[in-house]
């Protein structure tokens, strides 16, 4: 993933800011498949967990998803 920043900034939810000034958001397979369940509870914890996070930690958020609960702590230490 730090490849993809190259000497970008990272920011939160998986946005990163590449050195030109240009902001993108890194939207892994399994969010998108996620998110659209139809159990609300569930696609609340995903983004709840989501919203924490810098990296988005698709491990992490698919725990959240089988029933985990959110954690405050994010990749990089910084919350």
């Amino acid at each position: 993933m730090r490849e993809a920043f190259g000497r970008g900034k990272p920011g939160q939810c998986g946005w990163f800011t590449n050195q030109l000034g240009v902001s993108r958001q890194i939207v892994p397979r399994v969010l998108r498949q996620q998110r659209p369940d139809q159990d609300t509870e569930k696609a609340q914890r995903v983004m709840t967990a989501m919203l924490n996070m810098t990296k988005l930690e698709i491990t992490r958020l698919q725990e959240v998803y089988a029933g985990g609960a959110p954690r405050k702590e994010n990749s990089y230490g910084d919350h």
